[in-house]
């Protein structure tokens, strides 16, 4: 154990030199209670948060997490944005579902559809899945197969008996 405190130690000094990776790392170890480390949410917000800060995308994705958990959707939304803007498909799919409810942001139905799409596109069956199913609620059946088959074969099957 001595050793990954050692370890732990050096990546804490280079996140407090500024090093994106590092500071996203030492928010991991804090978030999930890695190395050693004693589990500290605090800790994890201020580490993700000065990682985001320089556009780390799994850092902005995990900032927008644990504010999501605390039910802080406004910040949570704008920060799966920036991620989702970077190209990380499991926040754009988060940023999907907020424009969907409505949660954080004022509800968009066709924003909704794009960061979905742009999930699904990046292969996120649970994104190909709600698109799907947004296209079938206003009668574009094409659209609706096309993703609905990219989801799941069987699904296509059940929903479309309907």
């Amino acid at each position: 154990m001595v050793s990954c405190k050692s370890d732990f130690e050096k990546l804490k000094e280079k996140a407090e030199k500024g090093d994106a990776d590092a500071q996203f790392n030492i928010g991991t170890y804090y978030g999930k209670g890695y190395m050693g480390v004693n589990k500290n949410l605090d800790s994890a917000f201020y580490w993700y948060k000065k990682s985001a800060e320089q556009g780390n995308v799994k850092a902005q994705f995990n900032l927008a997490l644990l504010y999501d958990q605390e039910k802080n959707l406004e910040k949570a939304f704008e920060w799966y944005q920036k991620s989702a803007e970077q190209g990380n498909s499991r926040a754009q799919y988060n940023l999907a579902d907020l424009y969907r409810k409505g949660e954080g942001v004022e509800k968009d139905i066709e924003k909704s559809i794009y960061w979905y799409k742009k999930s699904a596109e990046q292969g996120d069956v649970n994104a190909q899945l709600n698109l799907g199913l947004m296209y079938l609620s206003v009668s574009d059946k094409e659209k609706a197969t096309y993703w609905l088959k990219r989801a799941s074969p069987m699904v296509i099957n059940e929903l479309l008996k309907c």
